[in-house]
């Protein structure tokens, strides 16, 4: 009789053992990788999100108070202080107004925080109720949602360096505003993985100050 040779079951056993090591090692990696892949475009999306959404947010609201000064213009007073406010802050709402070139007429728009987007529109008085009328989403909520919104008064003072009221600041009649800025936070989180969380603090100058007791720019 020949014999037979082959592996014994304890070598198939080790064979196994050191089989299944391997395939973990190599299921580990894999799992490693496509979780830092994950994390990169999560981070990437909310970072780039935010840095639009940033830049819009500043760069609308920088605009507040502004009327220019031209010879079309000439001897025409801004009414910003003196007949219409240039900016309101109701809650999660802001508003805001200045003079549209291109229009040739006053431009009145907001932003409104209605959980979980930031919507912007164009509204018709610098009004709390208007807010309600700012319905078009700047962020993709499917993506990225915003968490918290707050504009808060952080300066206003007038040209000797007073402090002018927040009340004051925001009314028609805000002739002897000189100085003003405001703060901004936004708060974003990816609405895949709100482990992935963000938060902008941005302050503002309004450079349009108002000459004391004119109402000029």
């Amino acid at each position: 009789m020949r014999r037979q040779n082959g592996f014994t079951l304890i070598e198939l056993m080790i064979g196994m053992l050191v089989g299944l090591i391997v395939l973990s090692a190599v299921g580990y990696s894999f799992l490693s990788t496509l979780r830092s892949s994950k994390d990169i475009v999560n981070s990437a999306r909310l970072n780039r999100d935010t840095s639009v959404l940033t830049d819009v947010v500043v760069g609308e609201l920088r605009r507040t108070g502004y009327y220019p000064v031209s010879s079309s213009l000439a001897g025409f007073d801004s009414g910003f202080g003196t007949t219409e406010p240039d900016l309101l802050i109701s809650g999660s709402c802001v508003l805001y107004a200045y003079y549209d070139d291109g229009a040739a007429s006053v431009a009145r728009r907001g932003f409104s925080f209605v959980d979980p987007a930031l919507n912007f529109g164009s509204v018709s008085s610098l009004t709390s109720s208007a807010c309600a009328s700012l319905t078009t989403p700047l962020n993709d909520v499917g993506a990225v949602r915003v968490s918290d919104f707050n504009v808060a008064i952080n300066v206003c003072s007038d040209s000797a360096g007073n402090t002018v009221s927040a009340a004051l600041c925001q009314s028609s009649n805000v002739s002897k505003t000189y100085l003003r800025s405001i703060s901004v936070d936004i708060d974003l989180e990816n609405a895949n993985d709100d482990t992935w969380q963000t938060r902008i603090r941005e302050v503002v100058k309004l450079p349009n100050d108002l000459s004391p007791g004119t109402g000029k720019l």
